[in-house]
């Protein structure tokens, strides 16, 4: 590695640990932030908020973040977007530190990751991929470190241990030939290309199909006679915009925008039914994404124009 530049001998402790782990064209550019030890040391106090009696060096904590630094954005703004006490509970666990791993342990008991609603065939072998998981997560194997060292802080904890369950049981499952490959040609076509992609649809659908009618009528008369015309009827912008008096580019606008608020409120309807928070239920829109106008037009066609069709 580079020796350092004047400037990052210039900064403080955390700052120097911190740019000694980054790449040397960004800590290069860093080295003259004169903020950056102040970044560093509120990032340190925001993660032992909720683990006070957790004894950590906060050196080798901000190299452990260096290491796991968010690409995109301004610095500081990457920092703020961590979960820090998540991430200083995942560090202390890789430090060793009992309570930290306790805690981890514990939230790794059956009833705690609650949106793991295993199928029936999966139920009986649950408590085994918890233990299973526990094992690989929290404890060194061979000359490998324990798994959580890959949890990077840009989502909760619980929702990187519920994704790193849920793998583990799908992953048995399969082993074991009782994951059913589900019927419809598009669910077999998503098998194909990502069998856990497809057990997750499966597994969540109802609450998907029911969220996104939540957020269906929460559209204005307007909205829905917009995404009908456009999705259902196949009327081109050009002709929308005529109907409505508008530029074609403020219809454009106002179509984006439209299809924008339903994702939003079908993601705010899934995490009220599971009790997500805001990063998890965005993990999980991914489901629907793909297929976010088929369900539109499934959910619009047949239905009659609201009083606000044309104007």
């Amino acid at each position: 590695m580079a020796s350092a530049t004047t400037e990052e001998l210039q900064q403080g402790p955390l700052a120097r640990a911190f740019l000694a782990r980054l790449p040397r064209k960004l800590a290069h550019s860093l080295a003259k932030e004169p903020r950056l030890e102040q970044w560093l040391s509120s990032l340190v106090t925001r993660a032992r908020e909720p683990w006070p009696n957790l004894e950590i060096d906060p050196v080798c904590f901000v190299e452990h973040v260096a290491d796991r630094l968010p690409s995109l954005g301004p610095v500081d703004e990457r920092l703020s977007s961590l979960n820090a006490g998540d991430l200083l509970l995942a560090f202390a666990c890789l430090r060793g530190t009992q309570a930290a791993v306790a805690e981890v342990a514990r939230r790794l008991q059956p009833g705690h990751l609650k949106s793991v609603r295993p199928s029936s065939a999966l139920a009986a072998s649950i408590d085994d991929v918890l233990q299973a998981v526990s094992i690989r997560v929290l404890l060194p194997r061979d000359a490998a470190p324990p798994e959580i060292i890959e949890y990077s802080g840009r989502g909760t904890l619980d929702g990187w241990l519920r994704a790193v369950v849920l793998h583990a049981a799908i992953k048995e499952q399969q082993c074991a030939g009782k994951v059913e490959s589900p019927g419809s040609s598009l669910a077999r076509q998503l098998a194909q290309a990502d069998p856990e992609l497809a057990y997750l649809k499966t597994l969540y659908a109802q609450d998907l199909h029911h969220a996104f009618f939540e957020a269906v009528h929460t559209l204005t008369c307007r909205e829905r006679s917009l995404l009908r015309l456009f999705l259902v009827s196949r009327v081109g912008v050009t002709k929308i915009a005529r109907c409505y008096h508008v530029h074609r580019a403020t219809m454009s606008r106002m179509l984006a925008e439209t299809r924008t608020k339903l994702r939003e409120e079908t993601k705010k309807a899934l995490g009220r039914r599971l009790d997500l928070d805001s990063g998890e239920a965005s993990s999980l829109m991914r489901l629907v994404d793909s297929q976010l106008d088929v369900s539109i037009v499934g959910a619009l066609k047949g239905s009659s124009p609201g009083p606000d069709a044309t104007g």
